[in-house]
């Protein structure tokens, strides 16, 4: 009589623990993933709504220190900053501000013109100030123009 080999092999019940714990671990693999996912998109947008503020900072900080004349248009909602030789035009609409052409912030805002510490509605502006509310968030942006020699001169004559 031949003795009977035996193959080595899995059974049904070893097979079947396998593929248990394999999808176990591929169902927390794809949640871990799809909750990095969420957290790097929440970065990416927080980075990019910093980025517009500190790009819109940085512009109105540079035109409020260049430009001697600084007025705002309340029927067109539009401040014109101008010297002699250049002007840049800032458009405040509902929830956006353009500097030209250039889109600067895409949110909600408010936005507040001073003149000689004084709030203005038209007109002549010294200083800036916009508000960014987002829920708990608070976020303000204040920018002023000092007074130099030439606007000194316009308006209190030799």
């Amino acid at each position: 009589m031949k003795s009977a080999k035996k193959i080595k092999s899995f059974t049904l019940t070893e097979m079947l623990i396998v593929l248990a714990i394999t999808t176990i671990v591929a169902g927390l693999a794809f949640t871990i993933i799809t909750l990095f996912g969420r957290n790097i998109g929440l970065i990416q947008n927080n980075y990019n709504q910093s980025a517009q503020l500190n790009l819109l900072e940085q512009q109105l900080t540079i035109d409020f220190n260049k430009f001697h004349n600084i007025s705002y248009n309340l029927g067109s909602e539009i401040l014109e900053m101008k010297t002699p030789l250049d002007s840049i035009t800032y458009l405040f609409s509902e929830d956006t501000i353009l500097r030209n052409l250039d889109t600067l912030v895409t949110k909600k805002y408010s936005k507040t013109f001073l003149y000689k510490g004084s709030e203005t509605g038209q007109g002549g502006i010294d200083a800036l100030k916009i508000e960014f509310n987002e829920g708990e968030k608070h976020t303000f942006l204040f920018f002023y123009k000092e007074m130099d020699a030439f606007q000194y001169i316009i308006e209190n004559g030799d």
